[in-house]
């Protein structure tokens, strides 16, 4: 059994990820604001962008393992959010204290953001595909990914789970997915844009998992896309959540596309599977119906 240190693991994918990581023994230890209340694992209220904090964290716990799943992410904020610069000072140094103190297996979060949507046409993103972005969110996780890439060259075992789109329980109710349902559940018509674009969405579960199975993985390092490799058009997503709700309608010209979107965004997947041997366990269907119904719930 290794100690392992998650960093927003009561986030939208960390409690997937500590879940996952308990049930495989392992003794799971929380890093964050809030206490997530996660069964099984130990919380640490914690400042993660206080540096003295951070040292003072890992200095006491010493893990034998870490996943950073922590960032800021507020639902249409975080792209050009000032604080970017903040996590990406804050990786560093977590990554940085967790090697001196003889940490041996780390997992970061990384995003499709990352890449150069421009260059992107209909093929799907391979992990050496050119790094570009034009957010200071994917700045900052490039940078933050060439420091953890430096490392692994000096031998560190760490790698760099590059997600891609997500859905799934507990996500912000303004979002893509979470909007639709909210919609069509009170009978109402849920407007979105044409929808033409094509995306990787992948179940907030199945990627809390991911993260727990590269962990479990040591010889895989650098970047591996955390995505479901599929492609879907946000208006199919729309359709078939219309289709098992029964109820309401979907107005794809309510909103025009925003002209900085690319097209085609999906995930080879090869590494994830090939390499860390992980499969998700949602498909679309099985997922958007598990979202229904948490949802649901909620009423």
């Amino acid at each position: 059994m290794s100690i392992v240190l998650v960093t927003g693991g009561g986030g939208f994918i960390g409690r997937h990820s500590c879940n996952a990581l308990t049930q495989q023994g392992h003794d799971v230890h929380i890093a964050q604001r809030t206490n997530p209340y996660i069964e099984g694992a130990t919380f640490h209220e914690c400042e993660l962008t206080a540096r003295d904090n951070v040292v003072r964290l890992i200095d006491t716990l010493r893990p034998d393992g870490l996943i950073h799943l922590a960032w800021t992410t507020a639902h249409g904020k975080f792209w050009n959010d000032r604080a970017n610069a903040d996590w990406l000072e804050s990786g560093k140094a977590i990554m940085d204290r967790f090697l001196e103190q003889g940490g041996k297996r780390a997992v970061f979060a990384g995003s499709c953001a990352e890449y150069d949507w421009r260059q992107i046409d209909q093929r799907r993103l391979q992990e050496d595909a050119p790094l570009a972005p034009h957010t200071a969110y994917g700045r900052a996780k490039v940078e933050l990914h060439q420091h953890m890439a430096w490392l692994v060259q000096q031998g560190a075992s760490l790698s760099w789970g590059r997600l891609f789109f997500l859905y799934g329980p507990h996500e912000t109710p303004t979002r893509f997915v979470p909007s639709i349902i909210l919609a069509l559940l009170k009978d109402e018509t849920a407007k979105m844009s044409p929808g033409a674009q094509i995306r990787d969405f992948m179940h907030s579960v199945d990627a809390g998992r991911a993260f727990a199975a590269l962990y479990a993985a040591p010889s895989v390092t650098g970047a591996v896309n955390v995505a479901d490799g599929n492609a879907h058009t946000l208006l199919q997503i729309a359709n078939e959540l219309r289709e098992i709700i029964g109820r309401g309608n979907v107005d794809n010209e309510a909103y025009e596309m925003r002209s900085d979107e690319p097209e085609f965004l999906v995930a080879d997947t090869t590494r994830l599977l090939d390499e860390v041997k992980f499969s998700p366990h949602y498909d679309l269907r099985t997922g958007l119906d598990n979202c229904i119904t948490w949802w649901r719930d909620k009423f």
